[in-house]
């Protein structure tokens, strides 16, 4: 692999240091210049800080250099977790290797410039030479494994979110499927019955199912759709219902124009209609209203029904109803709320201001 020597290195490692060598590098120059001459910096001759600082400039680019390319051919030969403590020794040897082979190599350069200058200074010893090479690399090793096992774990946790959206879309898919069966039966019950009685209207209603039926399937591969988009599925699910019916089933819509761009679970709403129909006794005497409407706060789409009572029905476990709590609950927090009171049952469901999955 060629390493070039500043050449981003993204690919590999996963970010881009190169900005950071424009702070590192001046920064740990300083540090290392207060290290190797210590208060001689602060000495009467006014040029003596600047070459020291020059000095410090020089070793620290060329380390940090060497250790920058040797940490990216670690990381490519030792990329693993369970490497990390194997990358630092090596890394750590290699960075006080690497101190004292920069310092033989550029120490002669640097006798031409800086030592007419610093001659009255007292050359670091090998022991604060160690010290400071040591403190070096552990202060860059620390930068460069601290972001490489950030990113690392934030392409983990990107992976994960991943894994559990696709996990919920497969779910929710599975919860929609459920629906789709059930539509399709009870339309072709009151199919079998119009085309007896009225073969005309059997005809209209055959179109009016698949046009509702083609909701459906579009609707497929959606996890929210919008409020507006539903009502107008619910109008064709409502003219089947009046032809099954008739003058049995009445609804009236109260929604507002702001609360049509809110979002809701698809096809969420079909099964509350559905549930009314299915619990009441419906007569023409004694019609079943549904009425829907939105919450005093703006934040529920309320559907509520007059209680009619069927006979030979038990009580129902619910399946619908919880159907729809488990759609919602991949989206909100805001539960799915029912109420009986007054001779009335009710039904909210949240209406929701963005697509976004809850973790």
């Amino acid at each position: 692999m060629r390493l070039t020597l500043l050449k981003s290195n993204k690919s590999i490692v996963g970010f881009d240091d190169r900005p950071f060598l424009l702070i590192g590098i001046p920064v740990i120059a300083l540090m290392v210049e207060i290290i190797l001459f210590g208060a001689d910096i602060f000495s009467d001759d006014k040029a003596s800080p600047l070459v020291c600082y020059g000095v410090s400039l020089y070793y620290t680019f060329f380390f940090w250099i060497a250790f920058r390319q040797a940490f990216v051919y670690l990381i490519c030969k030792m990329p693993g977790d369970h490497e990390v403590k194997k990358r630092q020794i090596f890394t750590s040897l290699l960075g006080i290797l690497g101190f004292f082979v920069l310092d033989l190599v550029l120490s002669g350069f640097l006798m031409l410039i800086a030592d007419p200058l610093t001659a009255d200074k007292e050359s670091p010893n090998f022991v604060v030479k160690s010290i400071t090479s040591l403190v070096f690399t552990l202060l860059i090793m620390s930068f460069y494994e601290s972001l490489y096992l950030a990113v690392k774990i934030g392409k983990h946790a990107l992976e994960k979110e991943k894994l559990l959206r696709d996990n919920t879309l497969s779910q929710l898919a599975g919860l929609r499927a459920q629906i789709n069966p059930h539509f399709l039966f009870n339309s072709l019950n009151t199919l079998s019955q119009l085309i007896y009685e009225d073969a005309q209207k059997a005809e209209q209603y055959v179109l009016k199912m698949a046009m509702v039926y083609r909701h459906m399937l579009d609707e497929s591969g959606e996890t929210l759709t919008l409020l507006s988009q539903e009502l107008k599925y619910i109008g064709a699910y409502q003219f089947l219902l009046k032809e099954r019916f008739g003058e049995a089933i009445q609804f009236v819509e109260e929604i507002p124009q702001e609360a049509l761009t809110r979002y809701v679970v698809p096809l969420g709403l079909q099964i509350v209609i559905e549930n009314c129909v299915k619990h009441n006794a419906a007569t023409a005497d004694q019609p079943l209203t549904i009425h829907m409407y939105i919450s005093n706060q703006g934040d529920y789409l309320c559907v509520d029904n007059n209680i009619l009572t069927k006979p030979g029905i038990i009580d129902s476990p619910g399946l619908g109803l919880k159907n729809i709590q488990r759609r919602y609950a991949f989206f909100t927090t805001q539960p799915v709320t029912t109420h009986q009171e007054g001779g009335k049952f009710k039904v909210c469901l949240p209406l929701l201001v963005s697509k976004e999955i809850v973790k």
